[in-house]
């Protein structure tokens, strides 16, 4: 009894998703994506996908998202068990892994290239195309106000990593913001009762202060400081060779966050540069 009443569920939710997708698609170019993992989703390869709780979501990650393309925008809609239809709106803007196209259920199983060597998707505006290697995965929901992108690659070449050992420094991972992160201005210590600011220079550029805590521990912190008093990059780092300094930068449209060891410093315009080539790289289309 038990058996065949999970069939039954499970055909039914399959039948249920099969006509609430083509429904609100109407003749527009829809497709359906599914949960993997805690930070990917990927496209649906067969309609047994939407049976029973294939759907369900994985972590922060939606129920099934459907995708419609709609008068060259895109609506989305998440899967809803309690109402057993599509319903408006996705949480935490998650990136698009499926291919918007006329009759997508009636296609699916239709052979159809895909690279596999990269992985393709949608996110924050942007239509992306980057090799496996880097391993892309989610800040969802966003992280300090704004969406994030994360690359499994290693300052300061900023080339992929495939199996990161996190037990040593520096830290791999190339995490890139949407717009301007607050932390770039937050993390910049001041003189306050907490902190005492020992000195300030001029380095390779940029502002050197040493900032000594309650506890006595001292970090060494370099910043660029625009004419109206905003941070566009910081680096932080503690006074001793043997420990690996964070780096945040803007450049106008994307913000960056790693770590380096303090012997990259003297080449901390060669990482931007690196840092943001590499990036761009992957960018195939912005979205007007």
């Amino acid at each position: 009894m038990a058996i065949a009443l999970l069939v039954v569920f499970s055909a039914t939710v399959m039948y249920s998703a099969r006509n609430s997708a083509k429904t609100i698609a109407n003749d527009n170019p829809y497709c359906i994506q599914i949960a993997t993992t805690s930070t990917a989703y990927r496209e649906i390869s067969s309609s047994v996908d939407l049976a029973g709780f294939r759907m369900k979501g994985n972590g922060p990650l939606n129920h099934a998202v459907l995708v419609v393309d709609d008068m060259g925008g895109q609506e989305l809609y998440h899967w809803s068990y309690k109402s057993n239809f599509f319903e408006e709106g996705a949480y935490g803007n998650p990136p698009i892994f499926c291919n918007p196209r006329e009759n997508f259920l009636d296609s699916l199983g239709e052979i159809e290239y895909k690279d596999e060597s990269r992985v393709s998707f949608s996110y924050a505006g942007y239509k992306f195309k980057i090799p496996k290697e880097y391993s892309p995965t989610f800040n969802i929901p966003s992280f300090a106000g704004i969406q994030m992108l994360i690359l499994s690659a290693a300052a300061p070449r900023f080339e992929p990593v495939l199996e990161p050992d996190f037990r040593k420094v520096p830290t791999v991972g190339l995490d890139v913001g949407f717009g301007y992160s607050p932390l770039i201005q937050s993390w910049r210590l001041r003189a306050d009762k907490d902190h005492q600011v020992e000195g300030q220079a001029l380095q390779n550029g940029l502002i050197v202060e040493k900032v000594r805590g309650k506890s006595d521990s001292t970090t060494v912190q370099y910043y660029v400081e625009e004419k109206d008093g905003s941070t566009q990059t910081l680096i932080r780092c503690f006074d001793s060779m043997g420990y690996q300094c964070t780096h945040m930068f803007f450049d106008g449209e994307f913000s960056y966050y790693f770590h380096h060891m303090p012997s990259d410093l003297s080449n901390w315009k060669d990482m931007h540069e690196r840092a943001k080539t590499v990036f761009r790289s992957f960018i195939k289309e912005k979205k007007a």
